[in-house]
């Protein structure tokens, strides 16, 4: 019944002769174009209109680098969901270079899974116009530059509305195209409703909360931390934050690892109680360079570590910051801050205590003084660390851990399955 709805099943159908633009060789869909019988192209495009969208198969579209990252866990959540769900295969349009290609997927997919996941260079998109079930394009504007159907079911992901101050291309287009938007968080929600208000119908547009959980029992994984009681005497209070490392850009999602690293080298003037483990993916050798060249020795920077090394990582914090946004106006500049934050998620797990830029996604969920801490600018973050590592600022721990178990469970594997299966089932 849960495949059935999507059209998809897990047994392989025989090779087709004919989709809209392809035909199946060896089991792999291939370009009409590449056919050189000229009498088989015609016996083809006979029967091309009968058999349109009949393959099993999902396509996909990114058109950003492909590397251990937020989005990029997002868009290889709905591949594995396919693939889980029947998908004969999922064709992966991008064009990362092969070798951080196969990196990611290494790092996301199992061995079983990568094989299902053929991977085309973004030009090929034109050769495959109606030819999958489904059609996901991600980016980063309120509407796609694909204008074009290229799934019997077509949704856009739109990560944040980046231009959401500026007018429509093309409205009704999109919307001949489009069946539905997704986005990923409340706060991303409110902003691509707003800005698509006679555009685009807000019937259409849904929340798929990104997949951060991927244990069965996700009370389980909690207990298993260590990271209960945040105040023990005599040892040091470990802190963690999690982002890309990637030199800050104007309106960007910045993680700002330098504005942390300088606020806790102020902190070191006076305290020495604690450590500051810094974890991401490098997108600039040059910034990471400089970002350990301004640390003092208190602060560890782990870059393009293992998933299992992480997890250690968050096994022994005992909080995580967030600092997207830190120094802004989300009013003037909504972009910046956190659209949803999987690491500070992820932090929860562990039992970590969150203290986040009170803005973006995050205020949606960490309540000050109850589940963790909200700060506006370096000042107040300066503040809050003070205050923990000389024991002044009071947080029932145990509270708060059982406050961030039941958000933990919201965006567990469970509950993403059940919710997306429920916005393919009204698509």
């Amino acid at each position: 019944m849960f495949k059935r709805s999507f059209g998809l099943s897990n047994k392989r159908s025989p090779p087709m002769k004919q989709t809209s633009s392809l035909i199946h060789s060896r089991n792999k869909l291939v370009p009409s174009n590449k056919i050189n019988n000229t009498n088989n192209i015609s016996k083809i495009n006979n029967i091309n209109n009968r058999i349109s969208y009949k393959s099993n198969s999902v396509g996909v579209y990114s058109p950003y680098e492909y590397s251990v990252g937020g989005g990029e866990s997002y868009i290889s959540a709905i591949i594995s969901f396919f693939i889980k769900n029947g998908a004969r295969e999922v064709y992966f349009f991008n064009n990362t270079q092969i070798p951080l290609y196969n990196k990611t997927l290494e790092y996301y997919f199992t061995p079983q899974e990568r094989t299902r996941i053929i991977k085309k260079k973004s030009q090929d998109l034109q050769d495959y116009k109606q030819t999958f079930r489904f059609f996901i394009h991600m980016a980063n504007e309120k509407e796609s530059n694909i204008n074009f159907r290229l799934g019997k079911k077509q949704i856009y992901h739109c990560q944040f509305p980046f231009d959401y101050n500026s007018g429509w291309r093309a409205s009704a287009t999109f919307r001949n195209n489009y069946d539905m938007v997704v986005v990923n968080s409340d706060f991303t929600y409110n902003y691509y409703k707003n800005c698509s208000k006679g555009n685009f119908n807000p019937n259409k547009i849904r929340i798929l909360y990104p997949c951060c959980v991927n244990n069965v029992n996700v009370h389980n994984v909690i207990d298993s931390s260590n990271s209960v009681n945040v105040n023990n005497t005599g040892e040091k209070i470990i802190f963690v934050t999690i982002g890309r490392i990637f030199e800050n850009i104007v309106r960007a999602n910045n993680k700002y690892h330098d504005k942390i690293i300088r606020i806790f080298n102020r902190i070191n003037k006076d305290y020495s109680n604690y450590e500051l483990h810094i974890i991401g993916s490098v997108k600039s050798n040059r910034w990471l360079q400089f970002l350990n060249s301004i640390k003092n020795n208190n602060i560890f920077i782990h870059p393009d570590i293992k998933n299992e090394e992480k997890k250690n990582i968050l096994k022994k914090a005992n909080y995580i910051i967030h600092a997207a946004g830190m120094d802004e106006n989300e009013n003037v500049s909504p972009s910046m801050f956190e659209h949803f934050g999987i690491s500070v998620i992820e932090g929860l797990m562990y039992n970590c205590i969150p203290i986040c830029t009170n803005g973006g996604f995050p205020r949606f969920y960490i309540k000050h003084g109850e589940n963790g801490y909200v700060f506006n600018n370096g000042g107040d973050l300066y503040n809050i660390v003070c205050s923990i590592l000389n024991k002044t600022l009071s947080l029932d721990v145990r509270k708060a851990i059982d406050m961030n178990k039941v958000i933990v469970e919201r965006f567990s594997y469970k509950n993403y399955c059940s919710r997306f299966h429920s916005i393919l089932s009204i698509v």
